[in-house]
């Protein structure tokens, strides 16, 4: 007598294909090039804003003119204020 022939499982929905693992995946590149970059970029950045900031105070203190004190004397006196040279 010839052994019974067992019930075949039917596929799962995607067919032939083999399931994925559902694990954690590996990221491409270094990171440690990535934070190189970074730093230098943001150094980069410090940097241009330091020089920004040089050429605002510069024509800051050369181009904000001092004030005219007879102009002051002047609208202080108006005011009823008091005003010392």
């Amino acid at each position: 007598m010839p052994p019974k022939k067992k019930p075949k499982t039917p596929q799962p929905p995607r067919g032939n294909q083999p399931r994925r693992v559902q694990a954690p995946q590996v990221r491409a590149g270094s990171r440690q090039g990535d934070t190189a970059d970074r730093r230098r970029k943001i150094l980069y950045a410090i940097a241009g804003a330091g020089v920004v900031a040089l050429i605002a105070v510069l024509l800051f203190v050369t181009l904000g003119g001092g004030t005219n004190d007879k102009k002051v004397a002047s609208l202080m006196t108006a005011a009823g204020c008091s005003f010392k040279t």
